[in-house]
């Protein structure tokens, strides 16, 4: 018996709509791909730091950090961090102040130590040992601290005993971060941290 030509009209329909369906679902897994390379690309640019391959983390996005105002000028912080960068100091004193309990504060502490010495111990290794960390406490300010040429100094005045957000460099080895905010606080600490990261960058390539 010969099929009707009505079924092979359905039949046509059918393949073309399941044709159609294929190609739909093509389409939308390359739209969803793209999306989500297009967004790990940029959370990439915005959270991580490049570091000879080696992509460093932030919580904060990094661009952000560039609105952070520097005291004197970016001049000087960059001759600041590149001082660190050269390994010649002995020591990293994060200072705090002792009525300072703010978690936020060990937090910058933290993210500070552990990426100036992991960088520096990977790039100085067959030169030294390495950079040492010390913790200094302060009664009341700044002006109590003993500077010694052979350490590199980072004070950390959280939001509790501040309502500005900056980095100053008070002198090449000495220098300031502050935040209004947890937030800023932040966003100063990671501007350091950049500053530091790319004077390694070009000192090792």
């Amino acid at each position: 018996m010969k099929k009707s030509s009505r079924t092979k009209v359905i039949k046509i329909k059918i393949n073309i709509f399941l044709i159609a369906f294929i190609l739909l679902t093509i389409l939308l897994s390359f739209l969803i791909y793209f999306s989500v390379y297009n967004y790990n690309s940029q959370r990439a640019k915005e959270f991580y730091f490049d570091y000879k391959g080696y992509l460093i983390e932030f919580r904060r996005p990094i661009s952000n950090s560039y609105k952070v105002k520097v005291f004197p000028n970016e001049s000087m912080l960059n001759l600041s961090t590149y001082s660190l960068a050269l390994g010649i100091y002995k020591n990293l004193s994060i200072v705090i102040l002792e009525k300072d309990n703010n978690q936020a504060t060990a937090i910058q502490a933290a993210e500070i130590i552990s990426k100036v010495k992991n960088v520096l111990d990977f790039e100085l290794k067959n030169y030294n040992e390495g950079i040492g960390i010390n913790l200094i406490k302060l009664k009341t300010d700044l002006y109590e601290l003993n500077i010694s040429n052979r350490e590199y100094y980072v004070f950390l005045r959280s939001y509790l005993f501040s309502n500005e957000t900056y980095i100053k460099v008070h002198r090449i080895n000495l220098i300031e971060i502050t935040g209004k905010n947890l937030e800023e606080f932040d966003l100063a600490t990671i501007r350091f941290l950049i500053s530091f990261l790319e004077n390694m960058k070009n000192l090792y390539k």
